[in-house]
């Protein structure tokens, strides 16, 4: 069942960064779809609890950025973060987004470096997308680093 789960997440989240790289756009269904099966997902682990947590917290900071950036990031990127973080739970979802804006902020200073400048737009979906697989398949081992480090 696992398997079945983890081919959704990643086929959701490959359509989303296609269209995202390619049209600038996320699809709201597909977002809808992510946060439908991956309450499914948290009920299967018996996490359903933890996983409204961190849809709520990624509502709530992801909105917030949306409100403050006045349309520099999309509605899309709330809506595609509030439907991953089923799949993580709260901690989890926390990582992811600490992770999507740590990639996302590494490629624009590279975008900066080469000469692009600030006047064109960065997709922040793939920035999501590879912060959710970094935190889906290997976020455990990232947070013990993280306390050991910081014991």
């Amino acid at each position: 069942m696992y398997y079945i789960f983890t081919t959704i997440l990643i086929l959701c989240l490959a359509v989303q960064v296609y269209e995202d790289l390619k049209e600038g756009y996320l699809f709201d269904e597909v977002s809808l779809a992510l946060g439908v099966v991956g309450l499914g997902y948290s009920v299967y682990k018996s996490q359903w609890l933890d996983a409204l947590y961190g849809m709520v917290f990624c509502g709530c900071v992801m909105g917030l950025l949306y409100y403050a950036t006045q349309g520099g990031m999309g509605l899309g990127d709330v809506f595609l973060s509030v439907g991953i973080a089923p799949w993580l739970g709260l901690m989890p979802a926390v990582e992811m987004l600490l992770l999507a804006f740590i990639y996302g902020g590494l490629v624009a200073v590279v975008l900066l470096l080469l000469g692009r400048g600030r006047k064109h737009a960065i997709p922040f979906g793939p920035f999501l997308a590879l912060g959710t697989l970094t935190a889906f398949f290997y976020g455990e081992r990232i947070l013990y680093w993280y306390f050991q480090v910081v014991k």
